[in-house]
């Protein structure tokens, strides 16, 4: 990744004000949703039996919306200060068609290369004695494990998290701040911000590493679809390891 934005790089209408404005529209969002939902539980054991609280917590029907309400904050705040401000179209946002031999050539390299910068990951830790930062999946805990709680982690990890975390981090934050960073300083950032969005202490490396790659491959493509394509790859794979590890 070179820093000529100008040949890689569309130019685009917004400004650092309006990332700014993003990230405090996001990050007000998620707060009100999750204190929202939290006031419902509460008002609903209040009412009935205090000591379903536990488990209202745990139902996949509080916990779903939560997860695919938050990741739909990201996709609202991107389109708000994007094309909805500028009134251009979802090209503005990297929505754009891309040579699919290209493009999904690339995809498979950063799918491969991303998993296996996880296994060498884990392989460091086991090594170090800290397995307690190997990334797990700790709403899979929560969701539990039936039926309708694994389908509602697919559908926000699969479907949801690629779409609007990629709309929001390659499609909207990434080449604003490249227009006036620069491609390289940016990314970093991006990346960064992708990584620390996920809350998790034992995973930023590896996501920071996934962040990175899914910003060169919107760079190298200066579409969207196959960053989404290996976003929902990636999250799909995790999932499953995770579900097959705990069964066995």
């Amino acid at each position: 990744m070179n820093d000529s934005t100008e040949r890689k790089l569309p130019t685009v209408p917004w400004t650092i004000g309006d990332i700014i404005r993003a990230v405090i529209l996001l990050a007000f969002g998620i707060i009100v949703l999750n204190v929202s939902l939290l006031a419902v539980v509460a008002v609903q054991s209040w009412l009935g039996n205090a000591a379903m609280f536990s488990e209202l917590q745990r139902s996949p029907l509080v916990i779903g919306p939560t997860l695919i309400g938050g990741e739909a904050l990201f996709f609202l705040a991107a389109w708000l200060f994007s094309v909805r401000k500028y009134g251009g179209d979802w090209k503005l946002l990297g929505y754009r068609v891309f040579p699919s031999s290209r493009g999904l050539s690339l995809a498979i390299v950063v799918v491969v290369f991303c998993l296996a910068v996880n296994v060498v990951y884990g392989l460091i830790l086991n090594a170090l004695g800290r397995q307690d930062l190997i990334p797990r999946q700790p709403v899979l805990d929560q969701l539990g494990r039936g039926p309708l709680g694994v389908a509602i982690l697919f559908l926000a990890a699969s479907v949801a998290a690629p779409l609007a975390e990629e709309t929001f981090f390659r499609g909207f934050l990434f080449p604003g701040l490249a227009r006036r960073l620069g491609t390289i300083l940016a990314a970093v950032i991006c990346a960064a911000a992708f990584a620390a969005a996920h809350f998790e202490i034992g995973a930023l490396a590896p996501i920071f590493v996934l962040g990175l790659a899914l910003t060169w491959l919107y760079y190298e493509t200066r579409s969207l679809w196959p960053s989404i394509l290996v976003h929902a790859s990636y999250n799909t794979l995790a999932v499953l390891a995770t579900l097959l590890v705990q069964q066995g």
